[in-house]
């Protein structure tokens, strides 16, 4: 079973070096339009922005452009629709936009896509499915992006639920009024802060098990995250009493614990069976290096067999005259 995946493993490979310009155009495309869908069913204030063909043609747009564009096209999409009912509203995710933006900047990350998925796993419930995932490409600083998604996330529930009584026209509070309902809620909403660190405390321990020097250090990162990750969210929930599905959450985090496994065999499958360990020396250190040769195998070649058709009959009239 394992030759097959591997064999697998490398048919993709080399279909993915022929068409990796067509393949990441599709997802780019595919993940714009995913997110844009997704924000026009959970706000949709704006119609123009609703409609398949504008999303097909922002899509196909943002396939022939780098990934970063894709985080732009959400936050602007998400500034339209509020723009729709409250300027109060849009003022005020613009401006926690531009602040997370400027420290993204900072920090000199380079991950908004992770970002995007946030948001969109978020939509669908189950943002348990990227964390561990996370924590095995990347290091603890994944989470700021994440976290950004969680709190953009937010705002668009609170914006939903509140759309008709406080940021509509005919509410009695002010621009100030509202500016601050909108930030307290953010600051006060449990739910959002029990997800961030859950995320946190997720990849940074996913991050370290990996890396630790033990032989199976993914498969038991992978294993051993998604146990934590379900704890760290029940038990929060339990404590600060907010109602969390935990059938959502074991849910998502077996999607993610999944994708997690196939993400090991594809990008770190490697032979715990022929570990070296080697020992040199130079003038002023020893050296003690762990090897680990990867796994791979060679697809097999296919064998065409040929059959001269007309050397076959002629035989076969040979053996009826005899």
């Amino acid at each position: 079973m394992m030759v097959k995946i591997l064999v697998l493993k490398e048919h993709l490979r080399e279909i993915y070096s022929q068409y990796d310009i067509y393949i990441l155009a599709a997802l780019k495309f595919l993940l714009t339009f995913l997110i844009l869908a997704a924000l026009g069913s959970n706000i949709g204030y704006m119609s123009i922005l609703k409609n398949p063909l504008i999303m097909i043609g922002i899509g196909l747009l943002c396939s022939f452009m780098p990934v970063g564009i894709i985080s732009l096209i959400m936050c602007a999409s998400t500034l339209l629709h509020f723009s729709a009912v409250s300027m109060e509203l849009t003022i005020s995710t613009a401006i926690i936009m531009i602040c997370m933006y400027c420290l993204y900047f900072i920090l000199g990350m380079r991950n908004s896509l992770i970002m995007v998925l946030t948001v969109l796993l978020c939509f669908y419930q189950i943002p348990g499915a990227i964390v561990v995932a996370l924590g095995l490409m990347f290091t603890p600083i994944a989470s700021i992006p994440a976290s950004f998604g969680i709190v953009l996330y937010t705002i668009i529930g609170i914006a939903k639920k509140d759309i008709g009584t406080i940021f509509s026209t005919n509410s009695s509070l002010d621009m100030l009024g509202k500016l601050s309902y909108l930030f307290q809620n953010i600051g006060n909403n449990e739910e959002m802060m029990l997800l961030i660190i859950s995320f946190i405390m997720t990849i940074s321990f996913v991050y370290v098990l990996r890396r630790m020097n033990i032989n199976y250090s993914w498969s038991f990162a992978i294993g051993a995250g998604s146990v934590v990750y379900i704890l760290i969210v029940l038990i929060g929930s339990f404590v600060i009493d907010i109602p969390v599905n935990a059938i959502t959450v074991i849910l998502s985090m077996l999607l993610g614990a999944s994708a997690s496994l196939i993400l090991y065999l594809f990008v770190f499958s490697i032979d715990y069976t022929r570990v070296e360990n080697v020992q040199f020396e130079d003038d002023d250190y020893y050296y003690f290096v762990k090897a680990i040769p990867k796994i791979s195998v060679t697809t097999p070649e296919k064998k065409v067999k040929r059959i001269n058709t007309r050397k076959v009959v002629h035989e076969n009239q040979k053996n009826e005259n005899e």
